[in-house]
């Protein structure tokens, strides 16, 4: 589940979420599951929005997973609700917080740590069971 704020997408071709394995040893992130592409997704201000994903995948405990949302071809970009006040040098810091991997056109399926660039905005997600 992700929730919007204040404004909603506009204009958007391609929505998606993504579930990342997280490496313990170097930070890289591997896709393990996704939502399939919805341009209703964040299309309303303030809502929040709970999405099935395309396949199942099993949690294991212990490990670390990072959630990606994804909003190509809008005019204007949905502002995700969750946390700003942080500075984007400490989210970066292990274990990271947040971060930002921009231009892309879906979800990647592997993203190195070094290509992850610091955020100081840390969105809100639910994995549901």
């Amino acid at each position: 589940r992700t929730l919007t704020g204040a404004t909603a997408a506009v204009g958007a071709t391609l929505c998606r979420i993504g579930i990342y394995s997280v490496d313990a040893g170097t930070g890289d992130l591997t896709l393990v599951a996704s939502t399939a592409n919805d341009t209703a997704l964040w299309i309303a201000a303030n809502t929040a929005y709970t999405k099935a994903l395309s396949a199942s995948f099993s949690k294991t405990a212990g490990s670390q997973y990072a959630v990606g949302v994804l909003c190509v071809g809008a005019s204007t970009a949905p502002t995700m609700v969750g946390q700003s006040a942080i500075a984007a040098t400490e989210a970066a810091l292990s274990p990271r917080l947040s971060g930002l991997v921009s231009g892309q056109t879906d979800l990647p399926s592997n993203i190195t740590a070094g290509s992850v660039a610091a955020s100081s905005n840390i969105p809100y997600a639910v994995l549901t069971p």
